[in-house]
């Protein structure tokens, strides 16, 4: 069972901290969602030790905001089912409706500046 890293729980504080981002619905093992006060929905994994995958809509100003701190971005469309062993991506994505079965965006972030950065754009309402 892996254990949260300590950019993780770094990315996950800060997330929680904000004052315009809550949780959304209790974490999973390997992903914790979030409700922004623009009302988008997005996650942030919290295991892997380089970096944390966010995994948002995909919005134009979060691609810019990406590029501006030198993240790659992959555009990740889930697998149709019925095959279960075909997924697309982090599997915990399947539990968050808002989630489940859109196009998103993953970016690699190394550290909360970066990730509160990357969803700045997301925090309020067009």
């Amino acid at each position: 069972m892996a254990d949260v890293s300590r950019l993780g729980l770094e990315i996950e504080t800060a997330l929680k901290a904000h004052p315009l981002i809550r949780p959304h619905g209790p974490g999973k093992l390997y992903l914790q969602a979030y409700v922004t006060n623009g009302g988008f929905v997005v996650a942030a994994e919290r295991v892997t030790v380089n970096h944390i995958n966010l995994w948002t809509p995909p919005d134009y100003r979060v691609w810019k905001e990406a590029l501006a701190i030198g993240a790659s971005i992959e555009v990740r469309d889930p697998f149709d089912k019925p095959d279960p062993e075909k997924y697309g991506r982090l599997s915990s994505l399947e539990h968050i409706n808002e989630l489940a079965y859109l196009t998103l965006f993953c970016i690699p972030v190394t550290s909360s500046a970066d990730a509160i950065k990357v969803l700045a754009p997301l925090l309020k309402r067009i």
